[in-house]
């Protein structure tokens, strides 16, 4: 991340001449082969029919949730920011639980989608955190809901809690 000070990975960007670039292309430089990201989720036609990208996800998406015990809140590292004059990019400073806050998980990552998925035995996915190591997330990992006084929300995604 030093090569962009410490902004955090959004899930696409503008890309030159127009439309955008998603972030396994993006960060293609910093890998060497794209086997990398393939765990063999889909099938070769799924894959073309889908626009296949990675078997990873970036979470990265803006902020939900009312804060209820029904409804926690969650912030994924990596969503804009409003800072009163305007948005921005996520930086890693403003992430208050960098080894509690999920970066990159297991699912599916397309040229117009991604999403979550469960392909592991027992509900478990593996995780990258945002200060780097990684772990197995279980379902009760995944689903845990702390409290503050601003309410409640989910731990592993919540980065601003």
């Amino acid at each position: 991340m030093r090569d962009n000070d410490d902004t955090l990975p959004a899930w696409y960007y503008p890309a030159a001449g127009g439309g955008y670039t998603i972030w396994p292309d993006f960060l293609r430089p910093y890998y060497r082969d794209p086997r990398l990201l393939d765990q063999h989720f889909m099938t070769d036609g799924e894959r073309q029919n889908n626009g296949w990208l990675a078997d990873y996800v970036l979470c990265a998406w803006g902020s939900g949730g009312r804060g209820t015990s029904n409804d926690p809140y969650w912030r994924w590292p990596g969503a804009p920011v409003y800072d009163g004059s305007g948005m921005r990019p996520m930086v890693l400073a403003d992430v208050q639980r960098p080894a509690e806050t999920l970066q990159y998980t297991d699912g599916f990552t397309g040229r117009y989608q991604s999403y979550i998925a469960w392909k592991h035995d027992k509900r478990i996915l593996n995780g990258a955190f945002v200060d780097g190591h990684a772990h197995l997330v279980s379902a009760l990992d995944w689903e845990r809901i702390d409290h503050d006084a601003g309410g409640y929300y989910y731990r592993i995604a919540a980065t601003d809690r």
